[in-house]
């Protein structure tokens, strides 16, 4: 066989044992992945009512996703809670909704929101509202586009006080209902995954290792209050991201848990939604890379899921020696296992890890955007407001 050929080869070895690798990084990190339903509950009225919760939810423009919020926080076994509904500038239905829910329930309040002063962002500025009313020994950090089973604040609050966490934070069921949403909505999940394992996450003696979902931010307010509140990252469009850092960083104990069966979130719809709400939110999160590495990275997210498909392409038009275009057909399957045990896992429709190669040139794309973006001062635009930057 022709030297090159065997170059060729080489390349594909180091793909296939990567994602070996990520395939029992994956299983490792599910074994030891706490589990809400796996939370024992005890059903004592007198237990649970010693528990008080501040629930605080932001919103701007969320009328098609916030009625079905709040009737699952209405359902909820677990019923000593207070809901501060902040209208963060509506221009839809969206403050209707809300106090319609609060006329017909005492523990639903609403504030009107302001615009965010200087330095800060939208969504922070909308929390920082509900502050000055929080007096529950927890408070929970829920977006609008959230849904929870009528045991997950029940099951919650068991968890973080039997576990004395300080920071929980839930993965959800990903509710995707059209083609671009189970291409892409996975695929960034299963990156975001393999950079922060969830057992190093876990883990307090991996202090550099920590993220959190925004969605879900379950805080012991004293702990919240300790860390700063959302006052220490007005300015940052990856919050949850930021205040995951700063907990583990002040030694508060952070948990990320798999709440697949009893939370899911919609979080976008449409194919110009997930471009627009990636391209947010990647932007400036490393803010201290340089274009150079940002196109490097693009190139290696695009080479993870294009090389063994490249090499079957460039295999079969150059009548490549069969060892060549096994390796690559093995390769190309060790892919879609890892990739499909990862959507299984987490319920994101497992068959279309057929198409990672897809979402992983459009996770580079993405990327690349966002860096142009940031060093152009363009900024991005969500929900009619817009973010800008100043060159690096």
């Amino acid at each position: 066989m022709n030297p090159l050929w065997w170059l060729g080869i080489l390349p594909l070895m180091g793909f296939t044992g990567f994602y070996l690798w990520v395939l029992y990084s994956g299983l490792a990190d599910w074994k030891t992945l706490p589990k809400l339903e796996d939370v024992r509950l005890n059903r004592r009225p007198e237990e649970l009512s010693r528990f008080s919760l501040d629930i605080v939810i932001p919103a701007r423009n969320e009328e098609t996703k916030l009625g079905r919020c709040l009737e699952s926080l209405e359902h909820q076994t677990f019923c000593n809670f207070q809901v501060w509904m902040v209208d963060d500038r509506s221009t839809d239905a969206t403050g209707e909704i809300m106090r319609r829910f609060a006329s017909e329930d005492d523990r639903f309040h609403v504030i009107e929101g302001i615009d965010p002063p200087e330095g800060w962002v939208g969504k922070v500025n909308a929390i920082a509202q509900a502050l000055p009313h929080l007096s529950a020994e927890w408070v929970l950090f829920l977006d609008a586009d959230t849904w929870l089973h009528p045991e997950n604040l029940e099951r919650a609050i068991t968890y973080a006080q039997k576990h004395y966490v300080d920071l929980l934070t839930l993965y959800p069921t990903m509710e995707c209902e059209t083609f671009w949403e189970r291409v892409i909505l996975p695929t960034m999940l299963f990156l975001i995954g393999f950079r922060y394992p969830s057992r190093l996450v876990n883990d307090p003696y991996y202090p550099d290792v920590a993220i959190a979902n925004g969605q879900y931010l379950f805080f012991r307010r004293e702990a919240y209050q300790r860390l700063g509140t959302h006052e220490v990252v007005k300015g940052s469009i990856v919050e949850d991201l930021e205040l995951a850092k700063l907990a583990k960083q002040k030694g508060l104990r952070l948990q990320i848990v798999s709440a697949v069966s009893h939370f899911k979130v919609r979080m976008y719809t449409s194919f110009a939604e997930l471009r627009e709400g990636w391209t947010k939110n990647m932007f400036l999160s490393e803010p201290e890379i340089t274009a150079a590495e940002t196109v490097g990275r693009a190139v290696s997210l695009a080479l993870l899921g294009m090389l063994p498909l490249l090499a079957l392409i460039l295999g079969y038009s150059l009548q490549a020696p069969a060892m060549f275009l096994l390796m690559a057909w093995v390769a190309l399957l060790v892919m879609l296992l890892s990739v499909g045990v990862n959507r299984y896992f987490f319920r994101t429709h497992p068959w279309y890890a057929l198409l990672h190669p897809l979402g992983m040139l459009l996770a580079a794309e993405f990327l690349l955007e966002s860096r142009r973006r940031a060093l152009s001062s363009t900024g991005v635009t969500w929900k009619a407001r817009h973010f800008k930057s100043n060159p690096s």
